[in-house]
């Protein structure tokens, strides 16, 4: 099975590259902070991640051949997911300590 990975708009219209291209562009030209079209892959996956969506249909969607390259690449660590963790050491260690 070969996958095509592309870009759509809100009615689900294939927008080509350079259209996404010219857009980073503007917005660099707007102030924005530079950033590649290759970034939006990433906060992509990287959203999916932190919304709890299944790591094999994270890999599956990204193309990658194995799960491990997906864990390796995608799950650092952000802010909103630091404190999530950080939260559930706090209730264990509490859990701990009513003994």
């Amino acid at each position: 099975m070969i996958l095509v990975f592309v870009v759509t708009n809100w009615h689900g219209k294939i927008i080509c590259k350079r259209y996404v291209i010219k857009r980073v562009e503007l917005l660099k030209k707007k102030g924005y902070p530079a950033f590649k079209p290759h970034d939006l892959r990433h906060t992509h996956c990287t959203k999916l991640i932190d919304s709890g969506i299944n790591m094999q249909y994270v890999q599956q969607r990204l193309g990658h051949k194995s799960l491990k390259v997906t864990l390796d690449i995608y799950t650092h660590l952000t802010a909103a997911r630091r404190k999530t963790e950080a939260s559930k050491l706090d209730s264990a260690f509490s859990a701990m300590t009513s003994f």
